[in-house]
């Protein structure tokens, strides 16, 4: 699990198709992140069960963001633990990463 940068996220997000971006914050949120799937820490063992994490490969590119980088980061260690090998986390909050964000309706 790493710490990656706003502009590799960006980049990385708009090039893999195949990434998984996962957004650590309460379902209820603002903003809300485009084609992310929520996981908060409580369940993140639930989310490997549940379809949120992808079973069929666990070499898939999976971001973490969240209010903070100290809770993207608490998420991807629970996720790094269920034996996923490409986790990185956003070390800011997603207030910093606008070109995420939905384009939908508070």
């Amino acid at each position: 699990m790493t710490q990656v940068e706003k502009a590799a996220l960006v980049s990385l997000l708009a090039r893999d198709a195949t990434a998984v971006l996962i957004d650590a914050r309460e379902p209820t949120a603002r903003p809300r992140v485009a084609n992310a799937r929520v996981i908060l820490l409580r369940d993140a063992s639930k989310a490997k069960d549940d379809g949120r994490l992808p079973m069929t490969d666990h070499n898939t590119r999976i971001f973490v963001v969240g209010d903070s980088g100290a809770d993207a980061r608490a998420v991807a260690e629970a996720i790094t633990r269920d034996a996923f090998h490409h986790v990185r986390f956003f070390g800011g909050g997603v207030a910093e990463l606008p070109e995420l964000a939905t384009r939908d309706a508070p």
